[in-house]
């Protein structure tokens, strides 16, 4: 997703897939895609974060497991796995519910880390409450895409994660 560089918890990742303009054009505007039978439905981070950029022809798709099952997280390019450093966001950001902290990756690019559990949670709420597909923040404001790293505090965790750029 133009810049943007995302980070998965490796541990409730399945597999990644790709996402053809084909595969888009077969599920009718619907975000949801046929894996092997199974039909799963996906958040695209692009519309999620109102980035807006260019897609590429094939996308992927992260599969996670989660409480709610399997859902799909649709990203430009998987990066590969990594080992992170978690830092929190601070007080000012606690109220953005679907990032859990932030990294800097090995080629220095800091990366949000998103909580998928939080994401799949939203946005099945959303699309019971009639309003599925539209990005929400935790306050009910726009989405926002912009965080100062400057706000940064704590100390870090460390884990396996999954990089992917949006």
């Amino acid at each position: 997703m133009g810049d943007a560089c995302f980070v998965l918890p490796l541990s409730i990742t399945l597999e990644c897939i790709e996402l053809t303009r084909q595969d888009i054009a077969r599920a009718n505007g619907k975000h949801i895609a046929n894996v092997r039978g199974e039909l799963v439905p996906y958040i695209r981070l692009r519309e999620h974060f109102n980035i807006r950029s260019q897609a590429p022809d094939i996308e992927q798709i992260m599969l996670v497991e989660t409480r709610e099952g399997r859902f799909g997280f649709v990203v430009d390019q998987v990066l590969g796995n990594c080992q992170t450093v978690i830092k929190s966001l601070g007080r000012f950001y606690r109220q953005v519910q679907v990032v859990s902290g932030a990294t800097i990756l090995g080629n220095g690019t800091v990366a949000l880390i998103l909580d998928p559990e939080r994401m799949i949670q939203n946005a099945v709420r959303e699309e019971a409450h009639g309003r599925g597909g539209r990005p929400s923040t935790a306050h009910g404001g726009p989405p926002e895409n912009i965080v100062d790293f400057r706000a940064l505090a704590g100390k870090g965790s460390a884990g396996p994660s999954a990089s992917a750029r949006v």
